[in-house]
């Protein structure tokens, strides 16, 4: 009786292993997830539902940005995206919403850990995951907690240290928290010196977009390849594209779109979400409806299988991924590009579109100039082959 428990038991061990097993390959394996930051959804989720509708599918994560001149976590505005089957991720930027920055040495120090405590109070309070982007793009020199005067890597890295330990100090555990540098740019905004370490950040994401226009027309992977190979060395932690979009302007937005979703974003392994900023940025037109055929694209690609990631399969990634698996070489072409001529037509604007016209209407005179000559010459001869005696 004994050794049939012993054998009934073993079988049972072994199931068990087997499902798990499976079970973190299947987290591993997970589709890509969908997300999208959506000016106006804060205050009116509706607008969520009308997203989905019009893309075909609900996002599973909703990105939205909060200052320091109130409380980052609304019960509400959670709940509201909750019960949508997605997760918030919270960009929590240290200034005021007239852009007073909060400084990092005064974060590090314990200046503001009333309004820091009362923070982590509402988010444990709430109890369900969510995820909070502290201080993004720091390697960059446009946000005063990034790399302009008075800054360091290492004050940044206390402050966000700081921050973490009080929040996880006073309960608040289900907060997952991002470190969300800008692409480097091939190099020029490098973002190693401001990583926390690992003990500190349970996700990792990049920020980047297609500006078009007089910035070109980069693909998605010349956006994000070389930083992403930057990254997977620096750390394993699972990845998000938390802020990327494409203008209409200076190439084909629906090639590159369907590019992107389709064949770029799914050869990155680390990869597991890619969050639209569905909204403008100066003459950048960025919305997935910017125009018809530009929904189309975005529609059919985030429709597809590829994104079928749930918020229960998002939550389930392993903290560790395994390897530091490259970034493909960017595509030589099918992300819309803009043929030579339309590179050139592109520059010819404002001065130099008058310098070009210059430029044009003095050759053409000296164009003219020459075959005037030429015709002269050639009469002169004839008129002298003429005259000559035989």
């Amino acid at each position: 009786m004994s050794g049939r428990r012993s054998r009934l038991a073993g079988r049972v061990l072994a199931a068990l292993a087997i499902g798990l097993l499976a079970g973190a390959g299947s987290a591993v394996a997970a589709p890509l997830t969908s997300g999208v930051y959506l000016p106006g959804s804060s205050a009116n989720p509706r607008l969520l539902d009308r997203y989905a509708k019009e893309v075909g599918r609900a996002p599973v994560i909703v990105s939205s940005y909060k200052d320091w001149s109130s409380l980052p976590f609304s019960d509400q505005e959670l709940n509201g995206i909750w019960k949508r089957g997605a997760i918030p991720m919270i960009t929590w930027e240290p200034w005021t919403s007239s852009e007073k920055p909060f400084s990092l040495a005064g974060i590090a120090g314990g200046r503001y850990d009333r309004y820091l405590r009362r923070a982590a109070g509402s988010a444990a309070q709430w109890g369900r995951p969510l995820m909070v982007r502290f201080a993004q793009e720091m390697n960059g020199n446009w946000f005063p907690w990034g790399h302009t005067a008075g800054n360091t890597a290492r004050g940044y890295r206390k402050a966000w240290k700081h921050v973490v330990d009080l929040f996880r100090f006073h309960g608040a555990t289900n907060v997952i928290w991002v470190w969300s540098p800008n692409e480097d740019s091939g190099g020029s905004y490098p973002f190693a010196p401001y990583y926390p370490g690992d003990e500190w950040v349970d996700w990792v994401a990049l920020d980047g977009f297609n500006f078009g226009g007089s910035e070109g027309w980069p693909s998605f992977t010349k956006i994000f390849g070389s930083t992403y190979d930057r990254l997977v060395r620096l750390t394993r932690r699972p990845l998000l594209i938390a802020e990327t979009g494409s203008s209409e302007e200076g190439g084909d937005k629906p090639e590159w779109v369907a590019s992107a979703l389709a064949r770029e974003a799914p050869g990155l392994p680390h990869l597991r979400g890619v969050v639209w900023f569905d909204g403008e940025h100066g003459d950048a037109d960025f919305r997935v409806n910017s125009s018809p055929r530009a929904l189309a694209a975005f529609r059919k690609e985030i429709d597809s299988p590829r994104y079928a990631g749930t918020r229960a399969q998002l939550l389930a990634t392993p903290p560790q991924l395994a390897g530091a698996a490259a970034a493909p070489s960017p595509p030589s072409g099918g992300y819309g590009a803009p043929s030579l001529w339309e590179k050139i037509r592109e520059k010819l604007h404002g001065p130099y579109l008058v310098a070009a016209l210059v430029l044009a209407v003095a050759a053409l005179l000296a164009l003219a100039a020459l075959v005037a000559l030429l015709v002269r010459r050639r009469r002169a001869r004839r008129g002298a082959a003429a005259t000559a005696p035989t």
